[in-house]
């Protein structure tokens, strides 16, 4: 597998009319993406991942961005977690809703979460789910979040609805990022190609970042 580098001569932006500026996607004063062990100082180079998290190719990939933002540290590489909840994923958008729940009440478990419910990426699955109602669905996952985070269970339940918002936001993000599909990445801003559909390993990050971070910090 080689990774390689996808430049798109696009403008995805606000549309301007006058003195009147109107975002095409929620501006909420915060930086889209959850970074992964932030430190206080931005490094100079970004590693960003769009994931789904019913997306067992993305849990293959999330492991391995985490150990590669290890062997690095925080203070040379920033791994940002973006979400793209794909709509071919039936619960794809009820998982991303507790994340974000999950995110606002609970933030040390953020990470928590995301693993757990990756790790049963396939329970999620439109073939795994299909004669289940949403309500059973939502059991299911508020039994993984509360044996990952802790979460109480009716809490989780009655207030994974108020996350339609956020999840909604960082699905527009996603698309005007022009992502569409899941594991994708990005360094720096610059779309990467991955050769084929597996998730890179970390032998492959560390070649391509190598020459990066080694220019960034001589």
């Amino acid at each position: 597998m080689t990774l390689t580098v996808l430049i798109l001569a696009s403008v995805v932006g606000c549309v301007v009319q006058g003195d009147n500026i109107s975002p095409p996607i929620p501006v909420d004063g915060t930086e889209p993406g959850i970074r992964y062990n932030p430190a206080a100082v931005r490094p100079k180079v970004t590693l960003e991942m769009f994931l789904d998290l019913n997306c067992y190719i993305s849990a293959a990939g999330l492991p391995v961005v985490q150990q590669v933002a290890g062997y690095y540290g925080n203070d040379k590489l920033d791994l940002v977690i973006q979400q793209l909840p794909l709509p071919y994923h039936r619960n794809a958008y009820l998982s991303t809703q507790g994340l974000y729940l999950i995110v606002d009440n609970l933030p040390a478990s953020t990470f928590a979460y995301i693993e757990a419910v990756l790790a049963r990426a396939d329970d999620f699955s439109t073939a795994n789910t299909v004669n289940m109602t949403e309500t059973q669905v939502l059991d299911m996952l508020a039994d993984i979040a509360v044996s990952a985070t802790g979460i109480d269970e009716d809490f989780f339940k009655t207030n994974i609805r108020n996350y339609r918002s956020q999840t909604t936001a960082a699905w527009k993000y996603a698309v005007a990022r022009l992502q569409a599909a899941t594991p994708s990445y990005s360094v720096n801003g610059v779309d990467l190609v991955i050769a084929d559909s597996d998730a890179p390993s970390f032998d492959e990050w560390i070649a391509f970042l190598d020459p990066l971070i080694n220019e960034a910090y001589p």
